[in-house]
């Protein structure tokens, strides 16, 4: 989950669903209550569960940091084939849903994440407000299968910011990150619990249009790039087959 967590269009949420660990996971989280924190959080879930996934990022975002670094064309290729692959692979999982009647959820998110990704009032403003609310909101990614917290850090403008903190352990930004992802786990948690109970098809198909619509960012990067466009194809190629890879693991895992 931790590698998967730090990039753009690969989802924690799926592989959670991967692990068999995503209902214990939603409900660990859903049942803490802050003022009877250590008589309901389970330990015993989350330690080892954070350790492994601390461990990961740590560890991955080294890489990821060297690759925009080095490669910034050829990364955010593969950035674009993970991001439009999840879009398939969130409309696939769904077959029961009458898309052809959500175009107008779909349109409103692509539409909405294509202005804001233009104007991208974020890039650059790396304040602690900033910072705090990045984590509240990449968190949502961890309750929701299909979508990427990283990506939603690529939206805002964070991404690249917050990977080198973790790379060169900036441990003020981690901890006021960490507390934004805190306290929007525990109070998203409940929100996208009522509305993916309630309406689904909805806030998936606005989930899968600002995901469409947010493609304009990596593109821009792609736009830029000196890189041959066969080694940028080639790139998309790789991130997409990562995730129809992943699909094709959660259909195996089902079947056992």
């Amino acid at each position: 989950m931790g590698i998967a967590d730090v990039i753009p269009g690969v989802s924690g949420g799926t592989m959670a669903l991967i692990l068999n660990i995503y209902d214990e996971l939603i409900s660990s989280i859903r049942d803490i209550q802050p003022l009877k924190f250590f008589q309901t959080v389970r330990f015993k879930f989350f330690i080892p569960l954070g350790a492994g996934m601390g461990l990961a990022i740590f560890l991955f975002s080294h890489v990821i940091e060297t690759l925009l670094t080095s490669h910034k064309g050829p990364t955010y290729a593969f950035f674009f084939g993970l991001i439009m692959a999840s879009v398939v692979h969130i409309v696939r999982s769904h077959p029961s849903f009458h898309w052809g009647r959500l175009v107008g959820y779909f349109l409103f998110g692509a539409v909405g994440a294509y202005l804001f990704v233009g104007l991208n009032p974020l890039q650059g403003h790396h304040g602690l407000w900033v910072t705090f609310g990045s984590g509240m909101i990449a968190i949502m990614a961890m309750l929701l299968p299909g979508i990427s917290g990283s990506f939603l850090l690529l939206i805002l403008g964070q991404y690249e910011y917050i990977i080198g903190a973790i790379k060169d352990m900036a441990l003020g930004i981690l901890f006021v990150f960490a507390a934004g992802a805190s306290v929007g786990a525990l109070a998203f948690s409940r929100v996208l619990y009522f509305l993916l109970k309630n309406y689904k098809a909805q806030t998936l198909a606005v989930l899968v249009g600002g995901m469409t619509g947010a493609l304009r960012l990596p593109w821009g990067f792609i736009e830029e790039s000196s890189t041959s466009r066969g080694v940028l194809l080639l790139s998309m190629a790789l991130g997409m087959a990562l995730v129809f890879s992943l699909e094709m693991g959660m259909k195996l895992r089902s079947r056992k």
